[in-house]
């Protein structure tokens, strides 16, 4: 509200909206053992992305993460979960396979709401890279908010909102949105 307002947007104008998630309802072992089952996950570690999927989100940044973390990490998996167009899935799919990642990384498309539970109960840390980009300054942490709920620990980028939840909570770390920072 006080970015915004900074702006010269007027005070009486500007309303903000805390965020909040509801306490999660918490998937049985069954239920998590089926998903990893289904994705071949064996006791592998997870790194989980959920969220849209659309250029904007810059999702390569991630698959390059993904790579450096996998000269040392190979026996982890990724999933990235979320909607998004057709021909970008394609797209990162494509670079998942250049990057040597075609078993590595697992695109999910959209699932049920109520099914994101499953996902961070089976994922070992969850992501959240927000580019630093003005449409995203302002933008709620809810990617953070709904792990950190489910004791799955994040790594995020530092947009104001998000490092402060990060932070606060001790759930998690903030890195840079620069390759090496964020994968170390």
């Amino acid at each position: 509200r006080e970015d915004i307002i900074t702006m010269g947007i007027p005070p009486q104008r500007v309303v903000s909206f805390p965020l909040g998630t509801d306490c999660p309802v918490e998937p049985d072992d069954g239920q998590t053992e089926a998903v990893r089952a289904k994705l071949r996950l064996d006791g592998r570690q997870v790194v989980l992305y959920f969220g849209a999927v659309n250029r904007i989100r810059q999702l390569d940044f991630l698959l390059q993460v993904a790579a450096l973390v996998h000269d040392q990490f190979p026996e982890a998996r990724w999933l990235i979960v979320g909607p998004g167009p057709q021909n970008e899935r394609e797209r990162l799919l494509d670079l998942a396979g250049v990057l040597g990642l075609r078993e590595t990384v697992k695109f999910i498309p959209e699932v049920p709401r109520d099914e994101i539970t499953l996902y961070l109960r089976v994922a070992s840390l969850s992501v959240s890279p927000i580019p630093s980009l003005p449409c995203f300054e302002v933008s709620s942490p809810t990617k953070a908010v709904e792990s950190l709920a489910m004791g799955c620990p994040v790594v995020g980028t530092p947009i104001p909102d998000q490092a402060a939840i990060i932070r606060e909570s001790g759930g998690g770390l903030v890195a840079p949105f620069e390759e090496e920072a964020f994968a170390e």
